[in-house]
């Protein structure tokens, strides 16, 4: 490759040729680390250790692979689905169509948590047939992200763009703040997450983590 590059934008465009998919993002998200750890210097007189750049260059790329993984399993799904076979059908009401639990490590703030959550619980709806959501959450920040029209570039407000992309897919989706003491059961779950080694998604069955909120006879 030809190192004699009379800018950026010359070495970008021959990057932009050259590189696979995976190697792009990586050169994209360290670049704006960059960026930003000289805007700190700059304005804020602050500049972090090489440590510190280095650990906050692989949150963003761990949650970027998420995002790309995520598409492509609902990409696939909606490739690979026959219209002339039978639907799964929900359980009759009061019963549970489904949980998550998801232990995942790199997430830089609970606002960036709390988006990717949201996308997840959407992804899961469409993955197993669901057309119609009401999305409830007490992290009210989210909630007002995936109901303002405007684009948000942070990091929070791209995984918030890419929820409502997906929800175009459903019949109905409405987005609905709920107070934390009437979510009980999906902090739970998430605490119960801590405990698995990757992704348990179970299907019409009340997790035992659970078990006494659903049912306070058990």
């Amino acid at each position: 490759m030809n190192n004699n590059f009379t800018d950026f934008r010359e070495l970008v465009m021959v990057l932009l040729s050259k590189l696979e998919e995976k190697y792009l993002a990586e050169f994209g998200v360290v670049v704006s680390k960059i960026w930003q750890r000289r805007n700190e210097f700059t304005f804020k007189h602050y500049l972090s250790t090489p440590s510190k750049f280095i650990h906050h260059a692989t949150q963003e790329l761990d949650i970027l692979n998420s995002l790309i993984q995520s598409k492509t399993s609902l990409n696939a799904h909606s490739l690979n689905s026959d219209p002339s076979s039978p639907r799964w059908q929900p359980p009759p009401e009061g019963r549970f169509l489904a949980t998550m639990r998801m232990k995942k490590t790199m997430l830089p703030d609970a606002h960036v948590a709390e988006s990717f959550v949201a996308l997840q619980a959407v992804i899961l709806a469409a993955d197993i047939g669901i057309n119609q959501i009401i999305l409830e959450g007490d992290a009210l920040q989210v909630v007002n992200d995936l109901l303002r029209d405007e684009e948000n570039w942070g990091q929070a407000g791209l995984i918030s763009m890419d929820t409502k992309v997906l929800s175009r897919n459903f019949l109905t989706f409405s987005v609905h703040h709920v107070k934390r003491a009437s979510n009980v059961i999906a902090h739970t779950l998430a605490k119960n997450a801590l405990t698995i080694d990757d992704v348990l998604v179970e299907l019409e069955e009340v997790p035992n983590c659970i078990g006494s909120l659903v049912d306070p006879t058990e």
